[in-house]
């Protein structure tokens, strides 16, 4: 049990039953904050939760269904590692990258004690994202299947984890200023473009609407008290010491001192590209270390989007992966060597699988049992998907009786009300008032909310707790509490279904034009480095 295990249960089950009720995409939670909802899922990105859906929803128990997802993810991420340090170290430098990728401690801190499984989804799918640039700009022209694999990394990362899409795409954006391929510029951002505009297109749907509706939610709680970015930074001696919750181990400096021995023994030897990108990876992986120290405070306090962050140490993310990258050059201290390479390969993994054991004992820890949640347990129990309340509507200034959640309440005690039916997006009452009344509903409004009375739309205000109140005179009414789309939400669906249609359009074209060619696959020589 991590810090926010309860929170990614809670969150994992509820999204699972949602989405088996209302379809995708999620955007309302008619079961958290005691059953008066919540819009969470318009915020938070939805890859992981879908993931994890998936084997819940065909009777796999909530745990285990998680715990498979996590697994292959991890195998995931290494087998991307391994294909993208390939194209630049060999297969064993892509080995032992892979391999140091999967046992990175700052993967297990985010698995099992800040419990992050967003961020974890995404540093799974950030290789495959690097791989396919790679790939892309290696290749001339670039194959039909790695223009689909970017297009599918780049939207599946935008869905995974907003933050790390920010610390990760000024590296995407250097590595493909430094790899830059000789081809005519023009034609290079032509194919790189194309794809990476499809993939903008396909996260749409929660990209738009998440922008456009944050000024909705009480977001000014992730920068305030312990969230302040400002009170949350490391010092160097404490991402290594083993005393430290998020300590990348010791072990981590030994590696950084071999991929600089092992640069400066086989400079002269390494082709120009392989000593940019050693370069570039190195400079990031040290800019990332100085922005979680206090050195890099004025660039935190200057900054709106930063101050999100919440916690400088989330640049341990893009800090392990380029380091796990740079890992691959060390194998070029035994160029020419197979048996040497392999032991030396064999003995960094080695070395790297007991300093984690060393961090995270098994068996170490509490545990926590939980054979599944119900969505009556969620709002029954008020379980919470998040720490704080940021997802709260702005229009929630106290809290209202747990007691009352989905009801339709009137002041007058003659009249009678009784619920006909409730779903995710629908709250349906059958009204009986004898006497003109203002009646209001006990779900907490966000746009997209609308009532109608007997098929007809009626106007509302909302009070202090945040619910839709409306007037009706004395009589017999068919109430309906509908949540629908709004126009940025819609705006957002339309752009993800052209971009499902670009995709398959131009994925057939690229296809036939390349089997017009005849061209079978990628077609070009071993460019192994060792």
């Amino acid at each position: 049990m991590g810090h926010d295990w309860p929170f990614e249960l809670t969150r994992a089950a509820d999204y699972a039953h949602t989405l088996q009720e209302s379809g995708f995409p999620v955007r309302w939670s008619p079961n958290l904050e005691s059953g008066y909802g919540s819009p969470i899922y318009l915020f938070f990105p939805p890859l992981s939760l879908t993931l994890f859906s998936i084997p819940i929803m065909l009777g796999g128990p909530l745990v285990a269904s998680m715990k498979i997802v996590l697994f292959v993810l991890a195998v995931a991420g290494g087998l991307g590692m391994y294909l993208f340090s390939r194209l630049h170290f060999g297969a064993l430098g892509g080995l032992l990258s892979a391999c140091l990728y999967v046992l990175a401690p700052y993967h297990f801190v985010d698995l099992f004690t800040r419990n992050a499984l967003a961020e974890f989804t995404a540093l799974s799918v950030a290789p495959f994202l690097f791989y396919a640039v790679a790939a892309m700009m290696n290749e001339e022209p670039p194959v039909p299947h790695m223009k689909i694999l970017l297009i599918s990394s780049a939207a599946l990362f935008a869905l995974s984890h907003v933050l790390s899409l920010l610390m990760y795409l000024p590296l995407v954006f250097l590595y493909l200023v430094a790899n830059q391929p000789k081809r005519e510029r023009s034609l290079f951002l032509a194919d790189i473009a194309g794809p990476l505009l499809i993939s903008a297109c396909l996260a749409s749907f929660f990209i738009v609407p998440m922008l456009w509706e944050m000024k909705y939610i009480q977001t000014w709680q992730l920068t305030i008290g312990k969230f302040d970015v400002l009170k949350n930074f490391v010092t160097v001696k404490s991402l290594l010491s083993k005393y430290s919750w998020f300590s990348v181990t010791p072990f981590s400096s030994i590696l950084l001192a071999l991929v600089v021995v092992g640069a400066v023994m086989r400079w002269k030897l390494m082709n120009l590209l392989q000593r940019t990108n050693i370069c570039l990876f190195a400079a990031y992986l040290i800019f990332c270390i100085f922005m979680m120290t206090d050195k890099s405070t004025l660039l935190w306090q200057h900054s709106e989007i930063l101050r999100k962050f919440q916690f400088p140490w989330r640049l341990l993310s893009p800090a392990t992966f380029a380091l796990c990258f740079l890992c691959g050059s060390i194998v070029m201290v035994a160029r020419g060597h197979l048996v040497k390479q392999l032991a030396f390969v064999t003995v960094i993994i080695a070395l790297a699988a007991i300093s984690l054991v060393g961090q995270f004992p098994p068996g170490h820890g509490s545990y926590i049992h939980v054979s599944g949640i119900s969505p009556g347990m969620i709002s029954s129990g008020n379980l919470k998907a998040t720490v704080l309340d940021e997802y709260i509507p702005v229009w929630v200034k106290k809290k209202p009786d747990p007691s009352l959640a989905g009801m339709l309440v009137s002041p007058d005690p003659r009249a009678v009300l009784e619920r006909r039916m409730k779903r995710p997006a629908l709250l349906s009452f059958r009204a009986v008032l004898p006497k003109k009344s203002v009646l209001t509903a006990h779900i907490y409004y966000f746009p997209g909310w609308k009532i109608y009375v007997n098929g007809k739309e009626v106007s509302f205000d909302v009070g202090p707790y945040g619910l839709p109140r409306f007037v009706l005179p004395a009589g017999k009414y068919n109430v309906d509490i509908k949540y629908e789309n709004t126009w940025d939400r819609v705006t957002g669906d339309v752009i993800s279904l052209l971009g499902l249609a670009a995709l398959a359009l131009f994925g057939f074209r690229w296809y036939m034009s390349d089997a017009s060619a005849g061209v079978l696959g990628p077609q070009t020589e071993d460019n192994d480095p060792l």
